[in-house]
């Protein structure tokens, strides 16, 4: 369950929540780092990410947000508070596209993008169809939990790859589910 680290914070994404709510191909409105994984402390930002139905315009979007962000009161009080205090607002599609990585270390970029707004979001106000873990066909539950299993185990994908010759012929094919190896 999402827990702000103060009343202000929770006050502050509703009220963002409820300015994303009423743009056009809002699907779910996400908090997402710090106070979705209930680490933030009362001094910490607000992250927050906008699930969009693409297409997507989001320097457009951005330039909105900006606009309302300098003229709401109570958006700008909640950015003054400290040096470190921010709204940070995003918006995507829900793609996610792995870049080349070669250096090796910590997790990259694709890693902490599906971290922040996937793994560790918590959906505020969901209006669309894009992200509906409860709402999956009853068929169709188990991928939840067998997900979370294989991103254990799996490797992390670091490059794209040419699909597989024969990968037409599995669309829609029956059965899948009993090949999966683990």
């Amino acid at each position: 369950m999402l827990k702000f680290p103060t009343q202000y914070h929770e006050e502050v994404a509703t009220s963002v929540a409820e300015y994303a709510d009423r743009l056009d191909g809002v699907d779910t409105v996400l908090v997402v780092n710090s106070c979705a994984r209930g680490q933030a402390v009362p001094e910490s930002d607000l992250d927050m990410a906008i699930l969009m139905i693409p297409p997507i315009d989001e320097e457009a979007l951005e330039a909105e947000w900006l606009v309302h962000k300098s003229s709401d009161v109570n958006l700008k009080k909640f950015c003054n508070r400290s040096p470190f205090s921010a709204i940070h607002l995003d918006f995507f599609d829900g793609s996610f596209t792995a870049a080349v990585w070669d250096d090796g270390g910590g997790p990259d970029d694709f890693e902490i993008e599906i971290g922040n707004r996937i793994a560790y979001a918590s959906p505020l106000i969901q209006s669309g169809p894009r992200l509906v873990e409860d709402e999956l066909p009853d068929d169709q539950q188990d991928f939840i939990e067998i997900n979370a299993e294989l991103a254990e185990t799996f490797p992390n994908i670091t490059e794209q790859k040419d699909p597989l010759p024969d990968h037409e012929s599995w669309d829609g094919k029956p059965g899948k589910r009993e090949l999966l190896e683990r």
